[in-house]
């Protein structure tokens, strides 16, 4: 979850959030203050902007604002000589 704090959010209707060019999930606006989001999955690791669309036609953008990393995997190794 990732919580985008700033001012007179409940004062512009429904919001859309994007990460890049994709669409957050569970977006919600807590107060006019807070919103929190479930980010979208990236494929690769990068850093995107983040969007802000608001009902009322307002647009906030904060460039280069979420870094997406690469998630530590698991190895698996064969076991040599069983």
């Amino acid at each position: 979850m990732v919580r985008i704090e700033g001012e007179g959010f409940t004062s512009h209707g429904p919001v859309a959030v994007y990460f890049g060019a994709k669409g957050a999930k569970a977006v919600v606006i807590e107060s006019p203050w807070l919103i929190t989001v479930l980010t979208p999955q990236a494929e690769v690791p990068m850093t995107v902007d983040i969007q802000l669309r608001f009902g009322d036609g307002t647009t906030l953008e904060l460039p280069q604002a979420y870094s997406y990393e690469e998630e530590p995997g698991l190895v698996l190794r064969p076991e040599i000589g069983g």
